[in-house]
């Protein structure tokens, strides 16, 4: 986890556990927002588990994603497909000659469906999925009830920060009484992950 000065709050270790994480996973979900943000590769980098990275999926209504970014200039080594809400025909033929795969969810909405997101996503094979993304996407599975296990990474870092973290918005409706369970606690070089599952 950075702050939006990006700098990193997490300690390396705990970095490099989150990273990991994905090649546990068959498929990554993300947002755009962290796309052009972060213009993150979304894979795995621990030697010897390259292959292990999962396929990649950029929810993105309006099709701002950009060529020049990581995860398109990888996309014909690690699967990525684009879903969005804008069929902007000269675009999409630029991005699929570059290895992405588009996918129109629904023309006639102005932000991605989740939940049709996901059940196309299921429908493809994958049901063992890592989301990883900002708050306001993290928060919004959260309301539609498509998250089944959260991974958090408590640092002791303090930072000023106008942003919204998945915490914060978890706390105005607590885990528990979004029917998630604490499962295990631990200390990985001073941080805290603690994994809650429903």
């Amino acid at each position: 986890m950075i702050n939006q000065n990006k700098k990193w709050i997490t300690s390396e270790v705990s970095r490099k556990y989150g990273n990991f994480l994905r090649s546990k996973y068959d498929a990554i979900i993300t947002g755009i927002n962290t796309v052009l943000k972060d213009n993150p590769l979304l894979n795995c980098r621990h030697y010897g588990m390259e292959n292990l990275s999962p396929v990649r999926f950029i929810l993105d209504s309006n099709l701002k994603i950009k060529e020049n970014l990581k995860i398109v200039k990888t996309a014909k080594d690690i699967r990525t497909y684009v879903f969005t809400n804008k069929n902007n025909k000269e675009k999409i033929v630029k991005l699929k000659k570059l290895g992405i795969k588009i996918k129109i969810l629904d023309k006639n909405l102005e932000k991605i469906d989740l939940k049709k997101a996901t059940s196309v996503i299921a429908k493809m094979g994958f049901n063992n999925v890592l989301l990883e993304s900002g708050p306001k996407l993290n928060f919004a599975f959260l309301k539609n009830n498509l998250i089944n296990k959260i991974y958090y990474f408590q640092s002791n870092n303090i930072i000023k920060s106008n942003e919204i973290t998945l915490m914060e918005s978890l706390k105005k409706k607590r885990i528990e009484s979004l029917n998630f369970k604490h499962l295990s606690s631990k200390n990985i070089n001073g941080d805290i992950l603690k994994i809650y599952e429903k």
